[in-house]
């Protein structure tokens, strides 16, 4: 069904006019690569009692009283069509419909994290710190010499105490989400 036609969907037990409406006047869209969001920011004619729908690709997200809000859920990479729909309810199932504001953009990739080794070679382990910015993250992969070694929440630190004394390792880190069943990875940091 095409955002146009959404707009009543969520308000359609009732009269549903369109005179004397809200009107969105702009819409941003600002992917944030660093936290792995979408931040949405909208302006409308009218802002007093007036509650927006907000949609990605069709799907109704959230009913907010703010004009913004944060994707936190978008699949990385992923084209997206974002719709903000105001409204307002008059009482006994009477409501003013507005215009959809659209815009289209790409949800971030997941950056890589931020890794820090610390070796204490006269106590033999290794001091492993780890950090992703994003909130989001369902968690964070350690490699030991290209192996899953660890699967730890973001932020994580801890030690590595089974190294063979004077042998050389390599870690590494990736951070990921799971979204919708779908496995989505950053980079690795080295």
């Amino acid at each position: 069904m095409p955002v146009s036609d959404m707009n009543i969907i969520y308000v359609s037990e009732g009269n549903v006019r369109t005179e004397n409406a809200p009107v969105m006047t702009s819409m941003i869209s600002n992917p944030v690569d660093s936290i792995n969001v979408v931040e949405l920011s909208f302006e409308c004619n009218d802002t007093e009692n007036t509650l927006f729908q907000v949609f990605r690709n069709e799907e109704l997200l959230s009913i907010t009283e703010s004009t913004a809000y944060t994707d936190l859920e978008g699949l990385p990479g992923i084209n997206y069509r974002y719709a903000i729909i105001p409204f307002k309810h008059l009482g006994n199932k009477e409501y003013l419909l507005g215009n959809a504001a659209h815009s289209d953009v790409e949800f971030p990739k997941i950056t890589v994290p931020d890794l820090t080794l610390t070796v204490n070679s006269d106590r033999g382990f290794v001091s492993i710190s780890v950090h992703h910015h994003a909130e989001n993250l369902d968690g964070i992969m350690i490699y030991r010499d290209s192996l899953l070694w660890k699967t730890a929440n973001n932020p994580w630190t801890g030690d590595d105490m089974m190294p063979e004394p004077g042998k050389e390792y390599e870690y590494s880190a990736q951070a990921y989400r799971v979204v919708g069943g779908t496995f989505a990875m950053s980079g690795i940091k080295r």
